[in-house]
């Protein structure tokens, strides 16, 4: 955990992103989260590990269902992690009905505007946009 926390610490950018299992991010992610609470404002120990201030994260949900709902509930999921974390959650897209490869392949030029605007932005500059639907 600790060589992938100094990751996260050297880390300006984050991009999460995660498929729907049973309407909810996969228990891989979940342990994940989970294992982050040392280093979470839910510490109790106030000077206890940190990640450095003024990251952000983008998220990013797949589903192969058509609802959005549990899409949107996946980005909340990641939204929560990064209050906790100290991380601005500044933007999540979803795409519904994602069966393979070839499904995503129409959206590609989306996420490729997408990452050019995450990683380029000066985070002042970001006008917060919570949840972007595609289908």
């Amino acid at each position: 955990m600790q060589a992938l926390m100094e990751k996260l610490e050297a880390a300006d950018v984050l991009v999460i992103a995660a498929p729907s299992y049973w309407a909810d991010v996969p228990g891989i992610a979940k342990s994940f989260i989970d294992r982050c609470t040392a280093y979470s404002d839910t510490n109790p120990d106030p000077d206890g590990p940190r990640l450095k201030s003024d990251k952000r994260c983008y998220g990013i949900a797949l589903r192969t269902g058509a609802r959005p709902m549990e899409c949107e509930h996946i980005l909340g999921t990641i939204e929560h992690w990064c209050g906790h974390m100290g991380i601005d959650f500044a933007e999540g897209i979803y795409f519904c009905k994602i069966e393979g490869k070839s499904d995503i392949a129409p959206h590609k030029a989306l996420l490729r505007e997408k990452a050019g605007v995450w990683f380029t932005t000066d985070k002042r500059e970001l006008s917060v946009q919570k949840f972007t639907r595609r289908t």
